[in-house]
């Protein structure tokens, strides 16, 4: 989870919002989904935008990292002085988006508890691998 520091100055957000980030996965198959929130200043968190990829690892020896791009669809929000923006990136917004059994081999109507694995999962953020997300700002 980002989250920005008080907003210093108030902030118009138009358009597309996007993710872009290097990932790690144990499991041939597992979600990323990312939320943009904003965050009032007493604490509450009130989501703006969410977004689902499904990631399929590099192959099951070897996941390996790998960038994804997660849209997030388009919002048209004012967020006021004193606010924050959060950025929460989890691996599953359940029942908001078809979960995943973390592997391809069955199907999810045939699927029972038994057949769901745990995925471990990792977003890196580093020098080298930034997660970025881009947004519209515009004048308020």
């Amino acid at each position: 989870m980002y989250t920005t520091e008080p907003l210093s100055d108030d902030l118009l957000i138009a358009g597309p919002v996007r993710l872009n980030a290097v990932v790690v996965t144990d499991c041939p198959e597992t979600d990323f989904a990312a939320t943009l929130c904003r965050v009032l200043p007493e604490g509450r968190s009130v989501n703006l935008v969410e977004g689902l990829a499904r990631v399929e690892a590099l192959n099951d020896r070897s996941p390996g990292a790998q960038p994804i791009t997660i849209d997030l669809g388009d919002t048209c929000a004012f967020i006021a002085k004193g606010q924050r923006l959060r950025l929460d990136i989890t691996g599953s917004r359940f029942p908001q988006w078809r979960r995943s059994l973390n592997w391809t081999v069955v199907s999810l109507l045939d699927a029972g508890a038994r057949d769901a694995r745990v995925a471990t999962n990792c977003v890196l953020h580093t020098a080298s691998n930034p997660c970025v997300l881009t947004l519209v700002v515009c004048e308020p």
